[in-house]
């Protein structure tokens, strides 16, 4: 009798254990022409991510680069008629305290990633080498053309793989836009997505209605031969 109430002691033990301490998973919810989006239930903290943004105002105008299409030229340049979008910029090496669960959310999401087309990690080492971008959308905002987040020169030309979190959701408007794929994607809190960087993955945005979107967009790049360079004059 008293084995079978520590037997039973024990089973509520572990029950205790798995409520409190289960790892925080990411749900595959949707795939399609290696593009993977991801959901989860966990709390991100999306709300302090955009009210601490809008607190702080750094908001910059968001650039375009590669827009001419000419030239090696790889910085970018405002172009209100394509993009008109604002963000701030984030050292993944240093980011902020309250990104970390956001953070998590797309390290466990792109483990997952790399598991269902595992060719994607049969190159050299990539990581998040460039800031990742908390970018705010207003009403009637949006990056209007189509384009690739790869480009062949600079550190754009590294980019192995895109990822972007949605942080609110957004009733009408503000969809993500794959014309190759013919694929729409709702903007909706706790949702990301997981796509090539290149030509074949090109994208655009449709603008909100009557509220605004906010995503935090990050990228998986090789190293690139500048931050080599700046390493071997390191040593």
């Amino acid at each position: 009798m008293k084995l079978l109430e520590r037997n039973k002691e024990g089973k509520k033990i572990a029950k205790l254990f798995e409520e409190n301490f289960v790892e925080e998973k990411s749900e595959l919810d949707f795939t399609k022409d290696f593009i993977c989006i991801y959901k989860t239930e966990q709390n991100l903290g999306c709300e302090n991510i955009i009210a601490t943004a809008n607190q702080t105002g750094e908001w910059k105008a968001s650039e375009v680069v590669g827009g001419s299409y000419s030239g090696k030229e790889s910085t970018g340049q405002i172009q209100s008629d394509n993009r008109d979008s604002q963000q701030v910029g984030f050292e993944a090496h240093n980011c902020p305290a309250h990104h970390s669960d956001v953070l998590n959310f797309a390290s466990r999401s792109l483990n997952d990633y790399l598991l269902k087309f595992p060719q994607a990690n049969l190159f050299p080492e990539f990581r998040q080498r460039e800031p990742y971008n908390l970018i705010k959308y207003k009403e009637g905002q949006a990056f209007h053309n189509v384009h690739s987040d790869y480009y062949p020169f600079g550190i754009l030309s590294r980019r192995h793989i895109t990822g972007i979190i949605f942080l609110n959701k957004v009733v009408k408007g503000g969809e993500l836009y794959f014309p190759h794929q013919d694929l729409t994607v709702k903007s909706e809190l706790g949702k990301m997505i997981i796509f090539p960087s290149g030509w074949t993955h090109v994208h655009k945005t449709f603008p909100p209605i009557n509220q605004e979107r906010y995503v935090l967009q990050l990228w998986w790049s090789f190293e690139t031969d500048d931050l080599q360079t700046e390493n071997r004059k390191d040593t």
